[in-house]
């Protein structure tokens, strides 16, 4: 006998009368009639194929597989109410509580316009913001400790470049790569800088593992740009100090560094080919959004074009 065949109602009516002895009482406390309860119960021990009470000149009594029963059957009501609590529970806390998993050079200056906003009309969600590479963004997204994702799309090789059965991608903007170079260096002085005249000075880069150095070595496969003596660091924001200290040029993108935010640093549009990265929310397909999650999506949305 499967337990898919058990009815909960039958159980809750034989709980019910197990511990009153009473089907009177059973039936006022579960709002039922005593009729109704009987049939229940009946249903109960066809599928136990089991006889749990029996009725005699004293009311009723329950039998030696009815004693064996009753507290098993009540652990189970017990562990389903709260099982049933807890979803309700984690419902009504993801309706308060957000959490954005973010890439770090997104939170320069183009998340902070977005949580401005929101917490104007949210002011009572709990936001949390959780910083990492692209692939940790994504992993966060898939694995639940994170609503959403804000990060670029890898290179298809890279196993996460796009939707996939569990995750989807929205994008939000293009986000161009762009040089950053020392006030006063030579190619400064230019409009637009080719990618091939990088070729000669040091270079602040990410690693190799990182989703951006794979995105632009996908991009550039046939180009020659990188210098070298390179530096490598974790992180590019890290970059923009090693560049103001002349230590060498840098590429990053545009959402990483605000225009006129450094003194000592200029940022050129790279051309030949242009670059970008699809800049935008990961989330797991197929899930509801609570109300406050539904708000931020539709505020990062509108940051269409806005970079």
């Amino acid at each position: 006998m499967e337990a898919a065949h058990i009815d909960f109602d039958a159980l809750r009516c034989f709980v019910a009368v197990g511990e009153s002895l009473s089907f009177v009482q059973a039936s006022e406390y579960l709002g039922a009639s005593p009729s109704a309860v009987t049939r229940r119960i009946q249903r109960l021990e066809d599928a136990l194929q089991l006889r749990l009470l029996v009725r005699n000149t004293r009311g009723v009594a329950l039998t030696a597989a009815g004693h064996r029963f009753l507290p098993r059957a009540r652990d189970v009501l017990e562990r389903l109410k709260s099982a049933i609590d807890d979803v309700r529970d984690s419902e009504r806390d993801r309706g308060a509580h957000l959490v954005l998993a973010t890439l770090p050079t997104v939170t320069v200056h183009l998340l902070p316009r977005i949580i401005r906003e929101f917490r104007q009309r949210w002011p009572d969600v709990h936001l949390r913001v959780i910083e990492g590479s692209a692939l940790d963004v994504i992993n966060r997204v898939r694995d639940g400790t994170a609503d959403f994702g804000f990060a670029f799309q890898l290179p298809r090789a890279s196993g996460d470049g796009g939707d996939s059965q569990d995750l989807s991608f929205q994008r939000i903007l293009d986000d161009p790569y762009c040089l950053i170079v020392p006030v006063g260096h030579p190619l400064a002085s230019q409009e637009n800088v080719r990618w091939s005249e990088l070729k000669p000075y040091a270079a602040i880069v990410a690693g190799s593992t990182s989703g951006n150095m794979k995105l632009l070595r996908d991009a550039l496969k046939d180009v020659d740009w990188l210098s070298d003596t390179v530096y490598e660091i974790d992180h590019l924001r890290t970059s923009l100090g090693m560049v103001e200290a002349g230590l060498g040029i840098s590429v990053v993108p545009l959402s990483a560094v605000a225009k006129g935010a450094h003194r000592e640093i200029v940022r050129r549009p790279l051309i030949d080919p242009p670059v970008h990265r699809s800049l935008g929310l990961f989330r797991r397909r197929n899930e509801s959004l609570s109300d406050a999650g539904q708000q931020f999506l539709a505020l990062a949305r509108s940051t269409r074009g806005s970079l």
